[in-house]
């Protein structure tokens, strides 16, 4: 349709009047007008919010997604330090390395010296999370296990403290994996003794034999199930060995 709305577009431009022309030029500046009212409408406040609640939406789930990423890190970071404290009490055992004296165990009045322990030991506190490597230089019965405890004569040589987040149980197992005795809320020792490279593990009457050979320590987050790693120690080979908890 032409812009006057009655005119054919057959008609030759030199023959319109100059009063149509005018009203040509007025109305296409109106149109431009409305075009430009049109273009600076923007959005209502339905669609606003709406925007407003699908990135709240995301963010949350973006922030969600962080924590626990980071709370699985941290958990990772835990499992592996308490792998490594048990694997670095096995490795001072079988290499024999001499701890330092500072006590005087040997009663020869040298403080520096170093001297061969009677074991490398591990004691397991599962009330508090920590786990404690340490030399024991002068055990109280040295043709056996069952009086063996660390002492303040026993010198530390490396601590463990889990995170809050992070918590250590305990237990015996027989060899089918069914439960023997429950070590949480205890405090007992684990012994690796230079001569034989086993374990023994003592305190709160605790033994392993052929009929319980395995102790196990289990990691687990604080606050979920879904975390949460054993390690089995049989009493003969000592070797660590990681799996999931059952």
């Amino acid at each position: 349709m032409h812009l006057l709305g009655f005119m054919p577009e057959t008609i030759p431009l030199e023959t319109i009047p100059l009063v149509f022309l005018s009203k040509i030029s007025e109305n296409i500046g109106k149109m431009k007008k409305q075009k430009s009212k049109k273009s600076q409408k923007g959005y209502t406040l339905i669609e606003m919010m709406l925007v407003l609640m699908i990135i709240t939406v995301l963010a949350a789930m973006s922030v969600g997604s962080l924590v626990n990423s980071q709370r699985n890190q941290i958990y990772l970071n835990q499992f592996e330090e308490v792998l490594s404290v048990l694997n670095n009490t096995r490795s001072l055992a079988i290499s024999g390395k001499g701890a330092e004296d500072k006590t005087d165990a040997d009663n020869d009045s040298n403080k520096t010296e170093y001297i061969s322990p009677a074991n490398y030991g591990v004691q397991i506190n599962t009330t508090h999370d920590t786990l404690v490597i340490f030399a024991d230089l002068n055990p109280n019965d040295v043709d056996g296990y069952s009086e063996f405890e660390k002492d303040n004569e026993d010198p530390e040589i490396r601590t463990l403290n889990l995170v809050d987040a992070v918590t250590l149980e305990a237990e015996t197992q027989d060899a089918d994996g069914a439960q023997g005795e429950n070590l949480d809320s205890k405090t007992f020792s684990l012994y690796y003794s230079p001569l034989y490279v086993d374990i023994a593990a003592v305190g709160n009457n605790l033994a392993l034999d052929k009929d319980t050979p395995f102790l196990v320590l289990k990691v687990k987050d604080a606050d979920t199930d879904a975390r949460c790693r054993q390690i089995r120690i049989h009493y003969l080979a000592g070797i660590p060995e990681v799996e999931a908890c059952n």
